[in-house]
């Protein structure tokens, strides 16, 4: 089937159509005027003709028809008819005198219209159709002008005269010529000012854009000059550099933050990497005593250097990713304290790494996994100025320790902030308890410890309290109160030794973590390895059901599939956990609090309880959430 191909006519084409079509019209509209006044004037010049003609020739009948010669009156109107013109004689009797009787039609003309001589003024220069020709038609009265007789009428004088539907004269050929030379010069004008100002500067208007469109490596998005060009062809070529410099900014702009999201991806791919084998070294750094103490420290300060540069990548990640966070960054709401304190304490090594100081974090085991109704911002902001106290206080080793502790009725999470410096002296500490801004830095305005109280206090419901000993360092004891468990975070696993477990990772390292954490609880869980989705999804189909609980990766490297869409897929929510160091992603919290899922931080594998449920008798339905 042939496409019907659209080919569109180009603006000179179209123009110069136009324009010559708009001439041939004038033209042809000047010379229907022209011949309409020739055709005018020819009657006109015709109808006087008649006049002299009629008043000779009565001057010459009258004498004749006086004494009834009506030879010489024939004679001499025989003289005056012609091809194209017929004269007739009508007398005061009603005689019909003709030059030629042959032509009967004008008698029968006669005979019809004329009845006496007052019927001449209804005949005087008029048009009549007789037979199948159309004839001017004249009539004049014959008088006898003889002072005795005093102008007696002795009839009138009929002429009938070819009708001619164009009649040109000389002057008219004259002016046809001189028109069209006119118009053809005017046409050759028009063509060249309207290419010069017009049709050429859109046509490299056209070229400039085409070139720009078609080149990939146009360093400039300005057209050239166009000369003689009209206002509004200026004013186009302006509003399109102007957009193709909009479009320039926004494709810069685009690809600069394609690439950086790129980056920003390859990077929390690569903390997600780091993090796996990270989780497996903490296991092992945790039970390590063999080793001499100096080797247990580098290893454990290189473990710490590894997790700073993973902190340091996912926090950047989160920062670009979660936009839909901002509550969670500027409003107070339940957050994961030890995973903001590590984050934290890893940029505060990369701001320090010029410095001879030395930060060391310790977190007690039963606080990794609590939470507090705290701002994140707020929270670093806090911590983050505590600790350049400490810093501007000279301090070379700064601890910080995050425990738990109970309260009767309220549990609580104690900071600890403790540092070598110099310390504060009681008047300066006397005048910050008492709400004044006190700095001894140059440019210090006294706001970090007083602002620290009235957010911890006030805005949080916790407490600082500070410890102090002239020369000897600081101790800043921050308490906050333990907020419940958010329906997505797994506090706890509890397990059975009937319990069937799947493990579905891509990396060896966590499945030798999660081994090694239930073997310490029971030696002989049966466990089921699994290391990309697509072993779970098709060899274990049919078995799903004889399987207590999953413990899922979140991110597959060459899957387009996660973890969650896994989940979804088998249906099993109800007895699935999602282990993830993307636990902060607004997306993945909503879509596992939707089904009922919960969620283990990857960081937190190494040190979430497993509890031991002992029974008798196997049970499918072994999991608990807390």
């Amino acid at each position: 089937m042939k496409t019907k191909i659209n080919v569109r006519k180009k603006i000179h084409f179209l123009i110069e159509r136009f324009f010559i079509v708009a001439c041939l019209a004038i033209l042809i509209a000047t010379l229907s005027v022209g011949l309409s006044y020739n055709k005018y004037d020819e009657q006109e010049k015709q109808k006087n003709n008649l006049q002299k003609i009629h008043s000779m020739l009565s001057q010459m009948v009258v004498p004749s028809m006086i004494i009834f010669d009506f030879l010489e009156v024939r004679r001499l109107l025989y003289m005056a008819s012609g091809s194209e013109e017929t004269f007739i004689i009508i007398d005061s009797d009603g005689t019909i005198i003709m030059p030629d009787y042959g032509k009967i039609h004008f008698s029968k003309f006669v005979s019809h219209f004329y009845r006496s001589i007052s019927d001449c003024k209804n005949l005087e220069v008029t048009y009549r159709y007789i037979g199948d020709k159309k004839y001017l038609i004249n009539c004049s009265i014959l008088k006898n002008n003889d002072v005795l007789l005093s102008d007696k009428n002795v009839g009138v004088l009929l002429s009938f005269t070819n009708y001619k539907l164009f009649s040109f004269s000389h002057t008219i050929f004259y002016f046809v010529g001189i028109l069209v030379i006119l118009f053809l010069l005017l046409i050759f004008l028009f063509r060249k000012m309207l290419y010069r100002q017009l049709l050429q500067p859109l046509i490299i208007l056209k070229n400039n854009i085409s070139g720009i469109s078609t080149s990939h490596a146009s360093s400039t998005p300005y057209l050239d000059e166009i000369n003689n060009a009209p206002a509004e062809l200026v004013e186009i070529k302006e509003a399109f550099e102007r957009l193709l410099l909009s479009l320039k900014d926004e494709y810069c702009g685009r690809i600069e933050a394609e690439k950086v999201n790129a980056l920003i991806d390859l990077a929390a791919g690569v903390a997600h990497d780091i993090r796996s084998p990270l989780t497996a070294l903490d296991i092992i750094i945790k039970d390590i005593k063999n080793i001499p103490e100096e080797q247990r420290i580098v290893i454990r300060n290189a473990a710490n250097r590894i997790n700073d540069i993973a902190n340091n990548l996912l926090t950047q990640y989160r920062q670009s990713k979660n936009s839909e966070l901002c509550d969670t960054i500027t409003n107070i709401k339940s957050e994961l304290i030890s995973e903001l304190l590590l984050s934290l304490i890893s940029e505060k090594r990369v701001q320090y790494r010029n410095d001879a100081i030395k930060l060391m974090i310790n977190i007690d085991e039963p606080a990794y996994g609590k939470f507090s109704n705290i701002s994140a911002s707020s929270f670093n902001r806090v911590l983050s100025n505590l600790i350049d106290n400490s810093k501007e206080a000279e301090a070379d080793l700064i601890k910080i320790r995050l425990s738990a502790l109970d309260f009767g009725n309220q549990s609580k999470l104690c900071l600890q902030i403790q540092d070598n410096g110099c310390g504060i002296s009681s008047v300066i500490f006397q005048k910050i308890m008492n709400g004044e801004n006190f700095s001894t830095k140059e440019k210090g305005n006294g706001l970090g410890l007083p602002h620290a109280i009235k957010t911890i206090e006030k805005e949080w419901g916790g407490k600082l309290n500070i410890k102090i000993s002239d020369g000897v360092g600081t101790l800043i004891e921050v308490l906050l109160p333990e907020t419940t468990t958010p329906k997505w975070f797994l506090s706890k696993l509890i397990v059975s030794p009937e319990d069937v477990i799947a493990i579905l990772d891509d990396d060896e390292s966590i499945h030798q973590v999660w081994d090694k954490r239930f073997k310490d609880v029971y030696a002989n869980l049966k466990f089921i390895n699994h290391y990309n989705p697509q072993d779970l999804l098709t060899s274990h189909k049919d078995n799903l059901s004889s399987i207590n609980f999953f413990l899922i990766d979140y991110e597959f490297i060459g899957y387009n599939e996660n973890g969650l869409d896994i989940i979804e897929k088998l249906n099993i929510a109800d007895r699935s956990y999602l282990i993830t160091s993307r636990y902060e992603d607004f997306h993945i919290r909503t879509r596992c609090e939707k089904i009922g899922l919960k969620i283990i931080p990857k960081a937190f594998a190494v040190y979430i309880p497993i509890v031991s449920n002992k029974r008798a008798n196997k049970c499918m339905c072994s999991v608990k959430y807390i």
